[in-house]
């Protein structure tokens, strides 16, 4: 599994608090595993199902 569907897959079922799933997708990204496209995805799934 790549770092990008691990990821999608923990902020579909918000199994991880916002900070920290933030911070995940952040380091992978920094670690050139996930690409801007995927990164910015990711960052708005995650605005979209944390949503307060």
């Amino acid at each position: 599994m790549t770092p990008y569907t691990l990821s999608k897959k923990f902020i579909n079922a918000k199994t991880l608090q916002k900070e920290e799933i933030t911070k995940r997708v952040n380091t992978f990204y920094i670690f050139a595993q996930l690409n801007q496209e995927e990164y910015e995805e990711l960052m708005q799934l995650i605005e979209i199902k944390y949503e307060v």
